[in-house]
């Protein structure tokens, strides 16, 4: 056998045994005829003729989104980005550690030869994107109540900084590759006498690649405009869905 077929199946038994290992975590203590009976009651066309659409909606707006995310790269078509956003999906669902990103960086650089440092580096800034938005429309919210609970500003501040912090680190390595390729040499030489640096700074400067669209102007117009959908009524439809099920469950 050869080594690439070895190592092809090494790394699908690996995927099957993390699979059955987090479903298992995931059923643990789940009462299956409890859950079989539920499952019977329940209208399955209609809500999959409802949540697959919604969802497919919302892989499609963040397929367009990242598309603006990485159009510095390379430009990369539509269906390419949507085919790695769901395959990302699906690797969510199915591994541990939210690998999503990791997958779907590496899925799309298969796919289109771009580097998958430079993707990676785009979904760092998505990532941090997201933080903002979903910490600013909680405060939004919060502000808009006019009598927020006690201490809800107490917690959405700090919050809004923990999201602000990793997105200025995104921007100073956008902006000042090398500041940060010294930082790293430092601490390399602080912690391993200056050894195994070299290839995080080489990761690093390629991810710096997948941040161009930081220069602003009509990308981040799009991001901003995609974002607002993401987390509004695409992010809220399926929560919608479920209430309407829960109400007509009790109608009946």
């Amino acid at each position: 056998m050869s080594s690439a077929a070895a190592g092809r199946r090494l790394r699908v038994a690996l995927g099957v045994a993390v699979t059955v290992g987090t479903l298992a975590l995931a059923l643990r203590g789940v009462d299956f005829s409890t859950l079989i009976r539920d499952m019977g009651r329940a209208d399955l066309a209609l809500l999959l003729g409802l949540s697959i659409p919604v969802h497919a909606a919302t892989l499609w707006v963040r397929a367009l989104r990242w598309r603006h995310l990485t159009e510095t790269i390379t430009p990369i078509e539509r269906d390419a980005m949507f085919r790695a956003t769901a395959v990302g999906a699906l690797a969510n669902n199915v591994f541990p550690l939210r690998l999503e990103e990791v997958v779907r960086a590496y899925y799309l650089s298969r796919e289109t030869q771009a580097g998958t440092a430079p993707l990676f580096g785009s979904i760092v800034l998505e990532r941090g994107i997201d933080g903002l938005v979903v910490i600013g429309l909680a405060l939004a919210i919060f502000g808009a109540r006019g009598s927020a609970e006690p201490g809800a500003l107490a917690v959405g501040v700090p919050l809004l900084l923990a999201g602000v912090l990793p997105l200025g680190a995104v921007i100073w390595l956008r902006v000042a590759p090398e500041q940060v390729i010294r930082a790293i040499r430092l601490v390399f030489r602080v912690i391993a006498g200056g050894r195994g640096g070299a290839p995080v700074e080489q990761l690093v400067r390629r991810m710096a690649e997948g941040l161009g669209s930081l220069h602003g102007g009509r990308h981040l117009a799009w991001v901003a405009w995609h974002s607002f959908w993401i987390w509004t009524l695409l992010g809220i439809a399926p929560f919608l869905i479920a209430m309407a099920f829960v109400v007509c469950s009790a109608c009946r």
